[in-house]
């Protein structure tokens, strides 16, 4: 009788065990599992930033936010908000250099050009040429006006202009003269001269040296010897076609600031081998032209269809480009019966 106790209460001990056993063996995984969160949270936060990967972040790892390795919006590696690697600001290295490895858009030039008219005086033994400046409404008055010896075909025998050489003022020889706009100044020339083609002048104002087109001069068989070179004198354009003329010039120390940067007076002009291809904007149109300067820095393209044109350099980049007719977003513009002349800057070194 006295058995029968003692072997109830070790039953219910044995019971008590095995119970306190199995509950242990369910409440271990929980355990390791609110364990293994812990880590994982002082993992997380020993790096910085909120995050569910690795060393912190916003998934990120190595802090800030974002989605990849080593922060960054996006999944950055080294931090930073962008889609680069090695922090930065996402793409804005790689677009300033793309941006470095283009030629600026071609501008708009200065609003001056020339008018030229000229009547035969006698029994066409004299011409008398006069030459107007007309400026735009926004632009500064011209002091001189320079006419290229190169643009004269016959000898000149008086007038408003004087004579001045290359080794003393600019760089090629010229006739200048003192004026204001819409002040006609007069030069005879010798034999039959009349308006014909396109030229580049140049004027001289407070804020510095700017080209002007205008008619050329053309001389007839009794005008006397002409010079060979016409390096700013295009031909008539004829037909229903357009003349493109660029002109290319070498810069040497330009500053960081071009705001008020002389282009035309500080830069030499004669950039030899700078070869341009011209390719159509217009739908329908699958013309391509090339043309290369010469000692004069010069290149010429005539027969080129009227519309809108790319122009790129085959060899370099420019760094500055204006042109007398061109769209706001920098395409040149060719017009039936008339020449767009291009002025195109390097900076040494190629730089944009």
């Amino acid at each position: 009788m006295e058995r029968e106790p003692v072997m109830h209460a070790l039953f219910l001990w044995r019971l008590i065990v095995v119970l306190l056993l199995v509950t242990g063996a369910l409440a271990m995984p929980l355990l390791d599992h609110q364990a293994a969160m812990v880590v994982a949270q002082d993992d997380d936060d020993d790096d910085g930033g909120e995050g569910d990967d690795d060393n912190g972040g916003d998934d990120d790892d190595g802090g800030g936010e974002g989605d990849d390795d080593n922060g960054g919006d996006d999944g950055d590696d080294g931090g930073g908000e962008g889609d680069d690697d090695n922090n930065g600001r996402g793409n804005d290295d790689k677009e300033k250099k793309d941006q470095d490895e283009k030629s600026k858009p071609v501008e708009q030039s200065a609003g001056y050009r020339v008018e030229v008219e000229c009547t035969i005086l006698g029994d066409a033994g004299e011409s008398e040429c006069l030459f107007t400046i007309v400026a735009g409404d926004d632009e500064e008055e011209a002091d001189q006006l320079f006419l290229p010896e190169t643009t004269i075909c016959a000898e000149v025998l008086d007038g408003d202009f004087e004579y001045v050489a290359a080794d003393e003022e600019g760089e090629v020889s010229a006739y200048r003269a003192e004026g204001d706009d819409d002040e006609p100044l007069t030069l005879i020339l010798q034999g039959v001269v009349f308006p014909g083609g396109t030229a580049t002048y140049w004027l001289e104002t407070d804020e510095g040296v700017f080209p002007a087109t205008g008619p050329g001069l053309d001389c007839g068989e009794t005008a006397g010897s002409a010079p060979e070179a016409t390096m700013a004198v295009t031909p008539p354009v004829a037909g229903d076609t357009g003349t493109v003329v660029f002109q290319a010039f070498t810069c040497v120390g330009v500053p960081v600031d071009r705001t008020a940067y002389d282009w035309y007076g500080a830069c030499d002009g004669g950039d030899v081998g700078r070869e341009y291809i011209l390719e159509p904007l217009d739908a329908g149109k699958d013309e391509v032209h090339t043309a290369e300067t010469d000692d004069a820095g010069v290149a010429t393209l005539d027969a080129v269809a009227p519309g809108t044109w790319d122009l790129d350099d085959e060899t370099a980049n420019w760094c500055h480009a204006e042109s007398d007719n061109v769209t706001s977003v920098g395409d040149v513009v060719v017009e039936t019966g008339q020449a767009t002349t291009v002025w195109l800057f390097y900076c040494e070194g190629g730089g944009s």
